[in-house]
């Protein structure tokens, strides 16, 4: 088994946000998608789609964030689910950010692959 190099860590760390394991198995080769797995994890990287990203997605991420930019400017939960027909526990999920460890750490690998 032959070490892994620099430019395999960065490959796994770009294409982790927006890529399944076999993408960067198929870009990289002689490594298996077990491995892959094996070396995000060892690298802290997270392999699942967040977001537009992902295809369980039920609201895109400009309309989450719409939501958001609306409370911000001091609109009440109830009046922003009449006017974007966005169910009110998903607004307040939106707009008191449950579950946002999982986007936040999207965003982190992003920005750290763009540094």
């Amino acid at each position: 088994m032959k070490p892994w190099s620099r430019f395999e860590d960065g490959r796994i760390r770009r294409l982790a946000a927006t890529h399944t394991a076999k993408q960067p198995a198929a870009l990289l080769p002689g490594r298996t998608v077990n491995a892959i797995h094996q070396r995000a994890y060892l690298l802290k990287v997270r392999l699942q789609k967040a977001g537009d990203r992902d295809y369980r997605t039920k609201y895109p991420d400009a309309l989450v964030e719409r939501v958001r930019q609306l409370h911000e400017q001091g609109k009440a939960p109830s009046a922003i689910a009449r006017e974007t027909s966005v169910p009110l526990g998903s607004v307040k999920s939106f707009v008191y950010y449950r579950g946002r460890a999982q986007a936040s750490l999207v965003l982190i690998q992003q920005q750290q692959v763009a540094a």
